[in-house]
């Protein structure tokens, strides 16, 4: 089952940016538009959230996965499956990664295409896949 959780609403830059960073050190590629995969192989791909951002009385693990797809693309759905079409199988980057139904807002793509995250090749080829 995945697992379910909720941002606080109203978080501060200095949570954001304490997270950015982890991510930074754990990941490769973060933060452009290829694969961002998991430095260590021994990495669970796993993110600890503390109380103050994570709706929950002590914070809890979370996947990288699932906290980039929801801060990316601001839903995730309870209970759905995440699978990356990608074919890698550690990469965690939030337009490589979808679930069944999922259609990404227009403005969306277009402000992760300016801030390079993904290129318009790539969101031509995703809409391409997703017309089979």
């Amino acid at each position: 089952m995945a697992n379910i959780f909720r941002l606080r609403p109203g978080l501060s830059d200095q949570n954001h940016v304490r997270i950015r960073k982890e991510l930074r050190d754990r990941i490769d590629g973060c933060f452009t538009s290829g694969c961002w995969v998991i430095k260590d192989e021994e990495d669970t791909g796993q993110l600890y959230l503390s109380s103050k951002v994570i709706d929950a009385p002590h914070g809890r693990y979370v996947q990288i996965r699932r906290y980039l797809f929801l801060t990316t693309w601001y839903t995730l759905p309870d209970r759905r499956k995440l699978f990356s079409y990608c074919e890698t199988p550690r990469c965690v980057n939030p337009t490589h990664v979808t679930y069944k139904g999922f259609q990404p807002p227009y403005s969306r793509v277009t402000e992760l295409i300016e801030c390079e995250w993904i290129s318009e090749d790539e969101v031509k080829k995703w809409y391409e896949g997703k017309k089979k």
